[in-house]
């Protein structure tokens, strides 16, 4: 068998073991036990929210993108023929958000905070001058 065989043997083995015979021979994907159901939409933006250290991996043939989170697949999103769907492995219990957006979340919370503030002394004021 040469090297060119070897990786297809390889490859098909690697779909087997994401997917199952079984998805092979019925054409559905056996429930993933860890996983989201699977959900209608935008599967980059969801998976990417919550995964943000993933690469995806395109099967444009295929029509399904894959998310690696180092040589674990954490999402699956399927578009083209199948329909716009995603799912994804759901996170352990130590996650946590990407440092950027945490950040971000952050400065959005002392900005709402000090908006309120000042609505407050501005309706403080106003009653007193009343």
């Amino acid at each position: 068998m040469g090297p060119d065989l070897e990786d297809r043997a390889a490859d098909v083995e690697i779909w087997r073991d994401l997917f199952g015979d079984d998805y092979r021979r019925s054409g559905k994907q056996p429930p993933r036990t860890g996983w989201t159901p699977w959900q209608r939409g935008n599967g980059d933006v969801e998976i990417g929210r919550v995964w943000w250290q993933a690469r995806s991996l395109h099967f444009p043939k295929a029509n399904v993108t894959l998310y690696f989170d180092g040589s674990e697949v954490v999402g699956e999103d399927r578009w083209g023929f199948h329909g716009d769907k995603f799912q994804m492995k759901k996170p352990p219990a130590d996650w946590k958000p990407s440092p950027h957006i945490a950040a971000e979340r952050d400065r959005q919370i002392a900005e709402f905070l000090a908006r309120k503030r000042r609505q407050r002394e501005l309706a403080g004021s106003n009653r007193a001058s009343s």
